[in-house]
C-alpha cells in the first residue's frame, strides 16, 4: 500500500498543468518596456506623411504606447494595439483614422 501511495504521488507531481509562460516575448523577440523605432506617420485625410524617430512601450508583443520627445504621447486611449512581428514592424490606427508604421531599431 505504501508503494502505491509513493507512486500515486509520484505520478500527480509529474504532471504539470501549469500553463507555459513565454519569457522575454519569444513569440515576436522584443521584452517588454521601451524600445526605439523608426515611425512613419500617414494622415489619409490630408496627405500628410511624416517619418519620426521616437521611443515605443511594448507589452507582450504588443506596441501600447508611442512616446513624443517633448512629453506627449499616444497609448491605448488613442491607438489601436498593434501586434509586433518577429522583425519587430507593426501598423496602428490611431482613434483620429491616422496611420503609424512601426519599426523597431534597437
Amino acid at each position: 500500500m505504501k508503494n502505491v501511495l509513493l507512486l500515486l504521488c509520484a505520478a500527480i507531481l509529474s504532471c504539470n498543468s501549469t500553463p507555459t509562460i513565454k519569457i522575454n516575448n519569444v513569440e515576436c523577440g522584443f521584452s517588454n518596456g521601451t524600445h526605439h523605432a523608426d515611425v512613419h506617420y500617414t494622415n489619409p485625410d490630408t496627405g500628410t506623411k511624416k517619418y519620426y524617430d521616437l521611443d515605443i512601450e511594448v507589452k507582450e508583443c504588443y506596441v501600447i504606447k508611442i512616446i513624443f520627445p517633448k512629453g506627449g504621447w499616444l497609448d491605448e486611449s488613442h491607438i489601436h494595439k498593434g501586434k509586433l512581428d518577429e522583425r519587430g514592424h507593426t501598423s496602428i490606427t490611431d482613434d483620429k483614422g491616422r496611420v503609424w508604421v512601426i519599426d523597431i531599431t534597437d
